[in-house]
């Protein structure tokens, strides 16, 4: 194969001068940054003759060739060079050396840009040579903000660096190396620069997997609109995740397989076309709302996320608002899935469903916080009841039409009095609880929960008695944890604090909740003990409450998951 290939050092005035490239179907998206972009114009910018590295194309004919690799460099160049297109910055002689490198007609455009977002038939590129206005639908597209973060970056800088920028431009150097003779197909050696170290995501990979089965269909260009546009809010960042969710969803492999085996698994099932429909069907449509209801449930505020995903289909959860605020806060895995696997609609029938089933999807939320926060307490693994939440989420996923009985089933599956034992709650004294530690931020959620209040508007939670107090058997408590919003409270001592309590209730609302219960100003005491056991009766008459509503949903039969 090496003697099949061949390589040159051209200048990028020379490549782009009569050449034309286009990117393939199975080529990930661009992607770079605005600070990917900058570094390569500084570079470029102090260095004449500038080594820009090296790019792999595949010649198809005379002057055609497909980006192997090198793609992100490369538009990123061309890029450049359409803002100077479409911008007074160049003198007569650079403009016409620049129309040669961009062409003069709509036919010279240099690169094909396959990766639509809705018209088979739109080219980003095509819109940015013209200087055209951008059709909203495509406003989005991260070639188009590129473009738009370029042009406004190079307006900042000098007359000078600009002219200089462009001759500098114009001579960097790119080693370019032709593998259209070699016996290797394009294809494969794309695959094989980037499984290798996996420069590209995992779900890009199988995206290139799936495309190259399809490409040839009459509809290719259809599907290829359809899977961009449903993927289109998701980052990439989060594409891992979106593939173990679809995994868990699909009760296909175990919840402890790595990510990148499941990939693997994914990609070994997509070795003919039918499959490979069906995998575009999965991962590219109904799917990926599965994944916009993770991201609203846990990156983003919720309320906001959640207006727009159920308002897009005509119908409201606002009440389920207040529950949902604790997981911008606290986050558990089980509560996602189960979450996940709810909140998510493909027809009116399933809009219905969850309209006709919102209160018991809230006190489900309820639920699943509740003895989420007391198995975290008390310092059990979740991998003892996680993978109940996965039989759960398939149940669903599987039995859309029976929400409340799925909800009914799990929760009668735990919850009961052998896995409910409260007489070790005064356990609950990690002795790792510290500002930032996950056990602090579940205890205020909790108190702040049991004391009626769910908007956790707070931040921070700080302990009655300090840690300095070692003398204190008591400082680690459960009982002993303050909800917040400031913490002008550290390394004070418990004689210390309670004046700055008093003089901070009017503005510290949690803390008036805490004295207003707790503290005897006669005798300036806060009762903990008192106060643990008033937390402990109300937790087992919530979670007892919540469990009564709900097992009452589960089959007459008993049946469990």
């Amino acid at each position: 194969m090496g003697k099949a290939i061949s390589k040159r050092i051209v200048q990028i005035n020379e490549l782009f001068k009569e050449n034309r490239f286009y990117i393939p179907n199975y080529q990930r998206n661009y992607t770079w940054k605005l600070e990917n972009a900058k570094t390569l114009i500084k570079d470029i910018l102090g260095n004449s003759g500038y080594f820009i590295g090296n790019i792999i194309l595949n010649k198809k004919e005379d002057f055609k060739y497909e980006i192997i690799d090198g793609q992100q460099r490369l538009i990123t160049c061309y890029l450049i060079l359409l803002v100077y297109r479409n911008s007074n910055y160049l003198g007569e002689r650079d403009k016409k050396t620049l129309n040669k490198m961009t062409g003069t007609s709509d036919e010279g455009l240099r690169i094909n840009n396959e990766a639509v977002l809705e018209d088979a038939s739109l080219n980003i590129l095509k819109y940015l040579y013209n200087n055209s206005s951008i059709p909203a639908a495509s406003s989005k597209n991260t070639i188009v903000q590129m473009y738009k973060k370029l042009k406004k970056y190079l307006e900042t800088m000098s007359s000078q660096d600009k002219k200089t920028l462009f001759g500098n431009l114009k001579n960097t150097y790119i080693l370019y190396i032709d593998t259209s003779k070699s016996s290797i197909t394009s294809y494969q050696l794309f695959l094989n620069l980037n499984t290798k170290g996996l420069k590209l995501s995992n779900l890009d990979i199988i995206k290139s997997y799936i495309f190259n089965q399809i490409c040839s269909l009459p509809s290719f260009q259809a599907i290829k609109s359809d899977w961009y546009d449903s993927i289109s809010t998701i980052d990439e960042k989060d594409y891992d995740d979106y593939l173990s969710i679809y995994s868990n969803l699909s009760n296909q492999i175990s919840t402890k397989t790595q990510k990148k085996e499941i990939s693997e698994q994914i990609i070994s099932s997509i070795d003919a076309r039918d499959k490979a429909m069906n995998a575009v069907k999965i991962l590219g449509s109904k799917e990926s709302k599965y994944f916009a209801a993770y991201k609203a449930v846990r990156y983003k505020d919720c309320e906001n996320d959640y207006i727009q995903y159920f308002d897009d289909g005509g119908i409201s959860i606002k009440p389920l608002f207040g529950h949902l605020t604790f997981i911008k806060k606290i986050s558990f895995i089980q509560f996602n899935i189960a979450l996940i696997s709810i909140l998510t609609f493909s027809n009116k029938s399933e809009k219905n469903r969850i309209m006709r089933d919102v209160q018991v999807i809230d006190d489900f939320i309820q639920y699943i916080f509740l003895y989420s926060a007391k198995k975290m307490l008390d310092h059990e693994s979740p991998s003892t009841y996680g993978n109940k939440f996965i039989k759960f989420a398939t149940d669903v996923y599987q039995n859309k039409d029976k929400i409340c009985e799925s909800i009914g089933k799990i929760v009668k599956g735990f919850g009961g009095d052998r896995d409910m034992q409260f007489k070790d709650l005064t356990r609950w004294n990690d002795k790792v609880f510290s500002q930032n530690s996950k056990a602090l931020q579940i205890a205020v959620a909790l108190i702040s929960y049991l004391d009626g209040d769910t908007t956790l508007l707070y931040s921070k939670g700080e302990h009655f008695i300090p840690d300095s107090d070692a003398a204190d058997l008591n400082r680690h408590l459960f009982s002993n944890i303050i909800p917040v919003a400031s913490d002008p409270y550290s390394n004070k001592t418990k004689a210390q604090k309670i004046p700055m309590y008093l003089a901070n209730r009017t503005s510290e609302p949690h803390i008036d909740m805490f004295l207003n219960k707790d503290y005897d100003p006669t005798t300036g005491v806060c009762d903990l003990e008192k106060r643990l056991k008033r937390y402990k009766k109300l937790f087992i008459k919530k979670f007892n409450e919540l469990r009564g509503k709900l097992v009452a949903f589960a089959p007459a039969n008993g049946e469990t998951l």
